[in-house]
């Protein structure tokens, strides 16, 4: 559940749970009723799973591609293929790319890598 704090004369933030335990916040709201609208927009799209923690959008396509492959459980030429195509082709074109969680690279982006190259 998000909440907000008053942490100056005119300045609000709010607080909110992430994902994996830890507590979060997003300061620079000017009312109450601002940041109040705020952690209220948090907590409906976290009920809707379509909220995105904005401190995750910081992990780059090559970070969150080392994560994957920890996680596959294939055969080995399969990985080997599929390290393959990412270095070729996803890696040369996205991998310093943040904000990998908030869509940066959208399917039209893909679309138009794969016609150039």
């Amino acid at each position: 559940m998000a909440w907000t704090e008053q942490i100056g004369p005119q300045s609000w933030r709010v607080r909110y749970p992430t994902g994996d335990g830890h507590t979060a916040s997003i300061s620079g709201f000017t009312t109450k009723q601002a940041a109040d609208n705020y952690a209220n927009d948090i907590e409906s799209d976290q009920r809707r799973n379509t909220w995105l923690d904005p401190s995750r959008g910081k992990t780059t396509v090559a970070q969150w591609a080392t994560t994957w492959f920890a996680a596959l459980d294939l055969d080995p030429r399969t990985i080997d293929n599929y390290r393959s195509i990412l270095r070729c082709h996803i890696l040369l074109r996205w991998g310093g790319t943040p904000g990998f969680r908030q869509s940066r690279v959208r399917r039209l982006d893909v679309g138009r890598a794969r016609l150039s190259g």
